[in-house]
C-alpha cells in the first residue's frame, strides 16, 4: 500500500448539544503515515449499504493506533497532511471498519468525510 499522508491527530467527539452542534476533544499530537484514497467499487457498496456520506477511506495500521492507545470511533474528527500539500486536511468519521485478515488485525479502514 503506498502512504500518501501522515495523521496527525484523532480528536474525541463530544455528545452534542440540545441544538445538534458537537465539540471535540483534542487529542494529542501523533504522526502516523498512512494511505486516503477514494472508495472503490466494493466501498462504495458499502457505503449505500450503511447509509454513510464518506468520501473517502484513510487505512491506518491497526498496530500504530494500538500503540498510541486510540481506537476511532464514529463521529471523532481526524486531521492529516497529504503529501505535498501546505493545509491541514479535516475528515470526520463516518464509519471506522477493523479490516480482518487470517493472521490477525491489519488495519483500520476509515470511512471519513471532509468538514
Amino acid at each position: 500500500m503506498i502512504l500518501n499522508c501522515t495523521l496527525l491527530r484523532i480528536d474525541k467527539a463530544k455528545p452534542a448539544t440540545p441544538m445538534g452542534q458537537v465539540s471535540y476533544e483534542q487529542g494529542r499530537s501523533i504522526e502516523l503515515r498512512c494511505t486516503i484514497d477514494a472508495p472503490n467499487t466494493i466501498q462504495r457498496y458499502l457505503i449505500g449499504q450503511w447509509e454513510i456520506q464518506a468520501t473517502a477511506v484513510l487505512h491506518v495500521s491497526s498496530s500504530s493506533l494500538k500503540a498510541i492507545g486510540v481506537k476511532p470511533e464514529a463521529g471523532d474528527r481526524v486531521l492529516l497532511k497529504q503529501d505535498g500539500e501546505e493545509q491541514t486536511a479535516i475528515y470526520r468519521i463516518e464509519k471506522p471498519a477493523p479490516r480482518l485478515k487470517s493472521s490477525g488485525l491489519s488495519n483500520w479502514q476509515l470511512f471519513v468525510r471532509s468538514e
